[in-house]
């Protein structure tokens, strides 16, 4: 137990970022990460922004274009002029759609308020960190139009870094946040908090790219602790090899092809040996490692790993870091017609309105019951009669011959001819004849001939 404690705290640890390179903990101006927004003020924004759902229109101009006139009219200000706004834009939008069709996750906020503040009374170096994170989207239509900001539909949230930095390092708990509450109030509360270390809270919005998900990883952790250290997975991976039984016996060598029946088999997908035995492992509930490199059939193992779960009424929840992992096992099932059957939670297109419709067709479809036919069951039949019929084939093929049986003679007078020791012989492809036969001759005149033609 100890080994796993000390394991335990090792990895939570290696969760947390709380250095300087952080922008949640450590924000800085630059020319390409992030935009200040100037005008209106903070306070006006969010009731523009955030309670009204009112868009925000970046400026935006045209060179060389004197007949160009915008759709829109730019509501904001921005610290930057227009060309490197747009460049600063540009990247933000970039970045930020590559993170949710990678990750599924968003990363792009809109930060209003920040805490500047040291790490002690005699330090002379300044941290400033945001405080409300509004979640949002940025868009453009065309070359031709600006930027547009939009909410996402993700929670507006108090920095969670900076939550657990002041309550760890200073004892300071932040008040709670809702959005429905008042910008200004809320920072004069932190503010009020946080005098008597002579921090200050400044009143200003910001718009960047902002990664929290290992620190709920963390708290997860946290809350966590005796359910994850008595799973048996977990203890494995910190070094308790006893913590899972080992593969049984009988799975060991398993002749697929003698005791699997084909009405018993739901995978929607090839399968060679290796990947049979993965997914039986997974059928019979034992833990293992499925590894390999790029293009050895691992989304495939998983695929039929999923189908054949699905034939057995159970859940499968398949994880992934990278969006393209998800989607190539998403839509070998949607062309095995399982679609209906998957619930995508990560993905950029994974919205609320999309789950509720995901799970709305699946309520639909649990109301048809389905059998199958007499002549699907009539082809199963068939394709286990001839299943048996190559298995029985195999068998003869690769059946060893002793001497003792009718091809005794046969053994016997070959020896005679060619000098061989006694032993036994294979039928098929494993008879082998020690000389060579020379094709018999059209020509008359050759009189010499293999004798077994």
């Amino acid at each position: 137990m100890a080994n796993i404690d000390t394991k335990y705290e090792v990895w939570k640890n290696k969760l947390l970022d709380l250095g300087k390179r952080n922008r949640l903990l450590n924000y800085r101006d630059t020319a390409r990460s992030n935009v200040k927004i100037e005008y209106p003020d903070c306070s006006t924004l969010w009731d523009m922004f955030v309670k009204d759902d009112t868009p925000l229109v970046f400026p935006f101009t045209k060179e060389d274009d004197e007949d160009y006139e915008s759709e829109f009219d730019s509501n904001v200000e921005t610290n930057k002029n227009t060309s490197d706004l747009q460049k600063a834009l540009r990247n933000l939008r970039s970045k930020a759609k590559t993170a949710i069709e990678e990750q599924g996750v968003n990363v792009l906020y809109l930060s209003f308020g920040f805490l500047k503040w040291t790490e002690s009374e005699n330090s002379d170096q300044t941290f400033t960190s945001p405080l409300v994170l509004v979640p949002v989207t940025l868009t453009v239509e065309s070359i031709k139009s600006p930027y547009v900001l939009n909410l996402h539909e993700d929670e507006i949230i108090l920095n969670p870094t900076l939550v657990y930095k002041l309550e760890n390092d200073f004892g300071i708990t932040l008040p709670t946040f809702d959005d429905a509450d008042d910008i200004d109030d809320f920072l004069n509360e932190v503010r009020s908090k946080t005098t008597l270390k002579n921090w200050s809270v400044v009143k200003e919005v910001g718009l960047s790219l902002l990664s929290f998900l290992k620190i709920n990883m963390y708290s997860d952790l946290n809350k966590h602790k005796d359910t994850i250290v008595e799973n048996p997975i977990v203890r494995a991976i910190s070094g308790d090899a006893t913590a899972i039984s080992k593969i049984p016996e009988e799975m060991s060598n398993y002749d697929f092809d003698r005791k699997e029946k084909p009405i018993d088999v739901f995978q929607v997908v090839d399968a060679d040996a290796s990947q049979q035995d993965a997914i039986l492992m997974a059928k019979k509930g034992v833990s293992f490692v499925l590894q390999g490199p790029p293009g050895t059939g691992k989304s495939q193992t998983i695929t039929n790993i999923i189908a054949e779960s699905l034939a057995d009424g159970k859940k499968v929840l398949f994880v992934s870091e990278k969006m393209a992992a998800l989607d190539v096992v998403h839509r070998r099932l949607a062309g095995a017609g399982l679609d209906d059957f998957c619930l995508v939670l990560h993905s950029h297109k994974a919205n609320k309105k999309n789950v509720l419709e995901q799970l709305s067709k699946v309520l639909d479809l649990s109301q048809k019951k389905v059998t199958l036919s007499d002549e699907a069951y009539h082809k199963l039949d068939t394709l286990q009669a001839d299943k048996d019929k190559l298995n029985d084939y195999a068998n003869q093929v690769y059946t060893i011959i002793d001497e003792s049986d009718g091809w005794g003679k046969l053994t016997r007078g070959r020896r005679a001819q060619t000098g061989d020791k006694p032993g036994k012989y294979r039928t098929g492809y494993g008879f082998s004849y020690r000389h060579r036969c020379r094709p018999r001759s059209r020509s008359a005149g050759n009189s010499r001939a293999c004798p077994r033609q």
